[in-house]
């Protein structure tokens, strides 16, 4: 009996509710504001980043070209031309102006400025001090969360872009001096008098390439490593030969080869010229702790026995 009794009473508050508009129309919005807000944080949380694509995001280059070792460096051209083929966001190529008004109007996300002297600093990178490099990133406040995502995903894009950019265009630079000083030495005869003697990088390069192109080749692997510590030796630098502009001496640490085939790293350092080796076992790759393999420091020198 009671069961029937609260069914009639529940028809009865329908019929109320139903009478009364206005009571009514709470009720539906009671039920739907839930409904609505799960399905927008739903959406929203489900993958943000899937949202991006459509975010406009300034870029602004102000970036001014210079030479390197005699070949152009366009870093800020290059983050341009790659970010055009970028889906990550909706990259905005605009002038400065018009990227302060943008997000004056809200109408971008982000700024993204490629200084006046990024490539310059670029060719500091391998000097004893180099210049850090600064990309500028302004967020809109007015738009906390998202400017967040785009935050995000904005900064792995330049970051992972950056780095390829200047590895490939700091190689170019030397493979193309490298590359034109060995075509100006016509034969191995003639060709070692002409051979740069200094030790910075691009005359290292050259003597390694020089010797690298006459050496014999290699017919097996200990023949190999051989080789290669006879090239590299032509350009180690023996302590007190260079000296920084803070009195620090550089020099050749170690020299070390790798065989990709036998997986085995060849190594010597500065104080002990004899060759060790390890090779990676199947073992050691499955190990999840770094493996330390000791080394002996002082100079190991045979002694020689007659027949």
């Amino acid at each position: 009996m009671k069961r029937v009794k609260h069914i009639k009473t529940v028809k009865e508050e329908f019929k109320k509710m139903t009478s009364n508009k206005t009571l009514l129309i709470s009720v539906i919005v009671i039920i739907l504001i839930p409904m609505l807000a799960a399905s927008v944080l739903g959406k929203s949380m489900w993958n943000p980043t899937d949202l991006s694509k459509n975010l406009p995001v300034a870029v602004v280059n102000e970036d001014k070209n210079v030479e390197m070792m005699g070949t152009k460096v366009n870093v800020g051209e290059q983050l341009v031309a790659n970010l055009k083929d970028n889906k990550d966001l909706k990259w905005e190529f605009v002038s400065k102006e018009e990227a302060e008004k943008g997000m004056k109007d809200l109408c971008y996300y982000m700024t993204i400025t490629f200084p006046e002297n990024l490539s310059k600093d670029v060719t500091t990178l391998f000097d004893p001090n180099p210049t850090p490099l600064e990309i500028i990133y302004s967020t809109n406040g007015s738009l906390s969360y998202l400017g967040s995502v785009v935050g995000t995903v904005a900064a792995s894009t330049i970051e992972s872009q950056l780095r390829e950019n200047i590895t490939e265009q700091y190689l170019d630079a030397v493979v193309k001096a490298g590359g034109e000083a060995v075509k100006e030495i016509p034969t191995v005869l003639d060709g070692v008098d002409q051979l740069p003697g200094g030790y910075t990088p691009p005359e290292r390069f050259v003597r390694a390439a020089f010797f690298k192109e006459h050496t014999n080749q290699a017919v097996n692997e200990i023949d190999g490593v051989s080789n290669a510590y006879h090239i590299l030796a032509t350009v180690r630098i023996p302590k007190g030969v260079v000296v920084t502009p803070e009195k620090q001496e550089d020099y050749s640490l170690y020299v070390g080869s790798m065989c990709n085939e036998s997986r085995t790293y060849y190594y010597n350092g500065y104080d002990n010229n004899q060759i060790a080796k390890a090779t990676i076992t199947d073992e050691l790759l499955e190990k999840t702790e770094p493996v330390i393999f000791a080394v002996d420091r002082e100079q190991t020198i045979k002694d020689l026995q007659a027949n």
